[in-house]
């Protein structure tokens, strides 16, 4: 079905219900820099009993491995919305217009902390995808709704002292509802972003079902993902899907290839006692395009430790 204009509304904080068991709601963005070998997170959430917490991540053999910062706990009123979000060290203005035919998403993102501070804008490159969009409910158990949204940010991190200047393609991602990690038996979640292109696609199983949610962006227009094929290599020391090559096919009746090149900046670490993650960050070519991708991968804790060689994470998650 085509992609309709979202309701800039969508995008503002949610009224979470206290009587559900792990109802939240979450805003990331992902800032794949691989000329730099490095890659940056700012994630925060809000819970239904009115906490709420930041993570901040920088990895890559720029910021010498993973450095993981983390806040949690940490009271917000009601009232608080994301046009002025402040939790901890993490502050982020994010653009909800009143005009439905204006995209929301815009940001400002401001992270102080230990030993990372990121200060960089997020412009959007088209109106978010709103998984709510595609003709099947998604998951109960993994979200009431999720949005996905390419865009360039550009600012400045400094780590340990060092400053870095950058400006590139990055992705965001405004969801909210329950997560049951402990429901989610494997799931990818795939960013590609180049010049005027934009692919994002979402392949969970849990429950001994599989649902797929997406879009690509390409030339001005944006269609929804109606079927996706996967073919990739899992190293079998750390698990690591360096060799990756995704087909997507839209209801515009484009077939997009995107594949990984390189990968520059890699991290693992658990997300629940259930499920860690294995994050890529790095170059990507779509068909004949250079550009940037984070890609994702989460697998079960004990299913990485029986087929692979690799150490415990050292870090955790929310």
């Amino acid at each position: 079905m085509p992609i309709t204009p979202l309701d800039p509304s969508a995008d503002r904080r949610h009224v979470l219900d206290p009587s559900r068991t792990d109802d939240r709601e979450g805003v990331v963005w992902v800032v794949p820099l691989p000329e730099h070998e490095l890659a940056l997170v700012a994630y925060s959430w809000v819970t239904n009993q009115g906490t709420a917490g930041t993570l901040a991540l920088a990895f890559g053999p720029r910021a010498g491995g993973i450095l993981f910062e983390r806040v949690d706990d940490i009271a917000v009123p009601d009232d608080q919305v994301f046009d002025d979000w402040q939790v901890g060290p993490l502050h982020f203005s994010m653009s909800t217009p009143d005009d439905p035919s204006q995209p929301s998403g815009a940001s400002h993102v401001r992270y102080e902390g230990e030993r990372l501070s990121m200060d960089f804008t997020f412009d959007v490159l088209h109106p978010p995808y709103s998984y709510a969009q595609h003709p099947e409910p998604f998951p109960d158990w993994y979200a009431d709704d999720r949005l996905e949204q390419g865009g360039r940010a550009k600012g400045t991190a400094v780590i340990d002292g060092e400053r870095i200047a950058f400006e590139g393609f990055a992705h965001r991602d405004h969801s909210w509802g329950v997560r049951t990690w402990e429901k989610c038996s494997h799931y990818k979640w795939f960013n590609f972003l180049a010049d005027d292109t934009s692919i994002h696609v979402m392949d969970v199983q849990g429950l001994g079902h599989t649902d797929v949610r997406g879009y690509v962006h390409r030339d001005g227009d944006t269609a929804q993902i109606v079927e996706s094929t996967f073919d990739y290599d899992l190293d079998p020391e750390d698990f690591f899907h360096r060799r990756l090559v995704v087909t997507v096919k839209d209801d515009s009746g484009r077939t997009t290839t995107a594949r990984v090149t390189s990968s520059k900046a890699e991290a693992r670490y658990p997300v629940s006692p259930t499920v860690q993650l294995l994050d890529i960050a790095g170059e990507c070519e779509i068909e004949g395009r250079e550009g940037v991708c984070y890609v994702e991968m989460g697998w079960g804790q004990q299913y990485v430790e029986v087929n692979s060689s690799a150490d415990a994470p050292a870090v955790g998650a929310h």
